[in-house]
């Protein structure tokens, strides 16, 4: 029972690059916490690097790369790119965070 309780008690984070909720012909950048616990100093990495649109530019850096806590069920969403940007390629996404501040 106690590693049950310990297992459900755990943060998860997933990051996700999902179509803009106002313009479908854009990308947003997401990151949820879909666990039960706080996860803390989140670093996100996607291979190849993410780039941005021109809207952003490209010397302002890509949001969320680190996070400092996410709780339960919180979510981050910011704009990214037009679609034709990111339509032809593949990601591998590497997400790390630390079950207490201190950890």
């Amino acid at each position: 029972t106690k590693r049950m309780a310990d297992a459900a008690a755990q943060p998860q984070i997933v990051a996700t690059i999902v179509p803009n909720l106002w313009w479908t012909i854009h990308l947003d950048i997401n990151i949820e916490n879909t666990g039960n616990a706080t996860a803390f100093d989140i670093e996100v990495a996607f291979n190849p690097p993410l780039t941005n649109g021109e809207a952003r530019g490209e010397e302002i850096p890509i949001p969320f790369q680190r996070i400092s806590l996410l709780k339960p069920g919180q979510s981050l969403t910011s704009y990214l790119s037009e679609v034709g940007n990111y339509l032809d390629q593949s990601f591998d996404v590497s997400v790390g965070w630390k079950f207490s501040p201190n950890s």
